[in-house]
C-alpha cells in the first residue's frame, strides 16, 4: 500500500514538474514573440515619419531601386560651394528636417528613405535599410563623386545603418554617428533579459564597427533619454580598426536636437 502511495506521489510530482516546465517554456516562447513584434514597432516607426511637418527647403526628388525591387526615395540637395557630400541616414522616425537643413549649409546632402518610409516602397527591415544605404552610395559614385569626398552620417538608428555601410567602404572620407546604440539586443537586454534573444540579429552595430577602417567621429549626448549614453560607450569599444577614431560628448538639448556644426567638426 505504501509503495502504491509512494509511486502515486512520485508520479504526481513528476507530472507537476512537467506542467510547470511546459508552462514556463510556453511563457518564454510567448515572451520572445512579444518582444520580437514589439521591437519591430520600436525600431521602425515609419508611421511617425508621415506625421512630421513638411520641409521648408528645396530638394530634388528621385528614386532608385533596391534588390527587393522596391523604389526608394532620394532627396538631393546640391551645394555648389562644396565638393564634399554627406550621405545622411535617418533614424527610426524618418528624416529629421532641421538636421538636413543644417548639413546642407556647407555640404551637398543625399537623404534616402528606408523601405516604407516617406515616399519609399516596401516593408521595414534592417536588410532593406542596409541595401538602401549601399544603393545610395553607389548613386553618388555614379554621379561623379570621388569616394574620398563622401561622408557617411548616421543619426540614432541611422547610425547602425551607417556603420554597416562604412564597414564595406574603405575609401569613404569618414563615418559620423550621432546618438547611436551598440546593438538592439544590448538595449533590449536591460529591460527584458533572456527573452531578447530574437533581437541578436537586428542591427548588431558593434559587430560591423569592428570592420570599419576609415576615420570615425562618434558623438553622444550624455543625458540622451532615447539611446542611453552607456550604449554609445559600449559601441565605442568596437571601432578597433579605424584609422582615426574619436568619441566626443555632444552638446545637445535632446536626442534629435543637437549642435549640428559640432558633429561636423566646426
Amino acid at each position: 500500500m505504501f509503495k502504491k502511495i509512494y509511486n502515486f506521489t512520485r508520479s504526481s510530482i513528476k507530472n507537476s514538474i512537467i506542467v510547470v516546465l511546459s508552462t514556463l517554456l510556453l511563457l518564454w516562447a510567448l515572451g520572445m514573440l512579444y518582444v520580437q513584434v514589439s521591437l519591430t514597432d520600436e525600431v521602425f516607426d515609419e508611421e511617425l515619419a508621415y506625421l512630421a511637418e513638411p520641409s521648408q527647403f528645396d530638394y530634388d526628388l528621385s528614386f532608385i531601386q533596391i534588390d527587393t525591387g522596391d523604389k526608394i526615395s532620394l532627396w538631393w540637395l546640391e551645394n555648389d560651394k562644396s565638393d564634399e557630400v554627406i550621405l545622411y541616414l535617418h533614424g527610426n522616425a524618418g528624416r529629421t528636417y532641421h538636421l538636413i537643413e543644417g548639413l546642407a549649409k556647407d555640404y551637398s546632402v543625399l537623404s534616402p528613405a528606408y523601405p516604407s518610409y516617406h515616399e519609399s516602397e516596401g516593408s521595414v527591415s534592417d536588410e532593406g535599410s542596409f541595401d538602401t544605404a549601399q544603393k545610395s552610395y553607389d548613386w553618388l559614385v555614379e554621379k561623379g563623386y570621388d569616394e574620398s569626398n563622401i561622408i557617411i552620417y548616421g543619426h540614432s538608428m541611422g547610425g547602425a545603418v551607417a556603420i554597416n555601410l562604412a564597414s564595406k567602404k574603405d575609401k569613404a572620407q569618414k563615418l559620423i554617428t550621432v546618438n547611436t546604440f551598440n546593438s538592439v539586443f544590448s538595449m533590449c537586454w536591460d529591460d527584458y533579459v533572456i527573452i531578447c534573444l530574437p533581437a541578436r540579429s537586428i542591427f548588431p552595430s558593434s559587430k560591423f564597427a569592428e570592420n570599419v577602417k576609415i576615420p570615425v567621429r562618434q558623438y553622444h549626448f550624455e543625458d540622451d533619454k532615447k539611446v542611453p549614453y552607456s550604449e554609445g560607450q559600449k559601441l565605442s569599444k568596437h571601432f578597433t580598426n579605424s584609422s582615426d577614431y574619436k568619441f566626443i560628448d555632444l552638446i545637445a538639448d535632446t536626442h534629435s536636437y543637437f549642435d549640428i556644426e559640432q558633429t561636423l567638426g566646426k
